[in-house]
């Protein structure tokens, strides 16, 4: 069955300012007792949620998969990897360069922390620049000075939104483009994901490819099998395009939930000459008393990791990465690139 089928071409929809994820408040809560098993699932996965009730009964969807597990032949897997391989349309990351800066200066001049805290979120979505905190800035000598100017984007982004809309007979996916260049989290108010940050689109080339809406279709057929089908009006994607540099953190806000219902934490497309990068799922908040690692892996190229979020105990992080000791190439910086999926399902008959 070829799961994505579009009903005429691909819709653009609208001029949004902003992607916006509802409000938990707002937001339905999904009923995953009903979660097709992972055995009877049309693919195939490395690792679930099953298999890991040695360790104790997971009840919440956790699947790790490849793309032949999808569905992909050989050469297909291989045309999407070097399809993403490519970084166009993708520019510099300077938000986390803003935090890696602040964190700094607070380690540095630790009397200071309060007034870095309340500088940081106007520096973050720049309101503010750092000549506001020059005083500071100046107080740095020798080495902490250069190692502070020294401090630049350690990872390059794109994004894309889509409204993932079933065909009538529900045999297949379609999906509607969401014109936005701005992406905000529902976290908490004093997480800085939290405020509005703008990021370029993914690449047109690579969106409208017919791999890439196999893949996303794909998602879309393993997020219906963890619900209703037929009760799902549409699912909410983000996609996420993004290159970390070593070293650097994939997840520089440590164990984490993303706000969102389902997330595909990561799909690798290249680790390049790099070591760590290890994904970690949780069942529950790592700070919490109780809770157990669920997995521990690190993802290779054509891997991925798809599991629920907010509303669930389910959390999860990835480990720094560093350049690898075996590196030879001087030209090529080492990296990690990935593609992440935030998901929001809404169901049918509801306001």
């Amino acid at each position: 069955m070829n799961l994505f089928r579009p009903i005429s071409s691909p819709t653009i929809k609208g001029t949004a300012q902003s992607i916006w994820v509802k409000p938990k408040s707002q937001r339905q809560n999904l009923d995953f007792d009903k979660a097709l098993p992972p055995q009877e699932s049309r693919f195939r996965f490395i690792t679930d949620e099953t298999q890991l009730n040695n360790i104790e009964k997971i009840k919440y969807p956790i699947r790790v998969f490849d793309l032949k597990g999808l569905g992909f032949t050989d050469k297909e897997a291989q045309d999407f990897i070097t399809l993403f391989s490519d970084d166009s349309g993708m520019a510099e990351d300077l938000y986390t360069m803003k935090i890696k800066q602040i964190e700094f200066l607070k380690r540095k001049l630790p009397g200071h922390e309060e007034r870095l805290n309340g500088f940081l979120k106007d520096y973050y979505t720049g309101r503010k620049d750092l000549i506001e905190i020059s005083d500071l800035i100046q107080q740095l000598q020798g080495d902490n000075k250069i190692k502070f100017n020294s401090i630049g984007p350690t990872r390059s982004r794109s994004i894309q939104s889509f409204d993932i809309k079933q065909t009538p007979d529900n045999n297949s996916w379609y999906f509607i483009y969401v014109l936005s260049n701005n992406y905000q989290q529902d976290v908490t108010a004093s997480d800085y994901r939290s405020e509005l940050r703008e990021f370029n689109w993914t690449a047109l080339d690579k969106t409208s490819h017919p791999l890439f809406k196999k893949f996303i279709a794909s998602i879309a057929e393993l997020t219906g099998e963890l619900l209703d089908k037929k009760n799902i009006e549409k699912i909410k994607m983000t996609f996420h395009e993004v290159r970390v540099y070593a070293p650097g953190s994939p997840a520089p806000e440590g164990p984490h939930q993303d706000g969102t219902q389902i997330v595909l934490t990561a799909f690798v497309i290249e680790r390049k000459d790099i070591d760590g990068g290890k994904s970690i799922v949780y069942n529950g908040a790592p700070s919490e008393k109780g809770t157990s690692t669920c997995i521990e892996k690190t993802l290779e190229p054509g891997q991925g990791c798809f599991h629920t979020d907010t509303g669930t105990p389910i959390w999860h992080y990835v480990t720094p990465i560093e350049k690898s000791n075996s590196t030879q190439d001087s030209l090529n910086r080492p990296s990690r690139k990935t593609l992440g999926l935030d998901i929001e399902v809404v169901l049918k008959n509801y306001n």
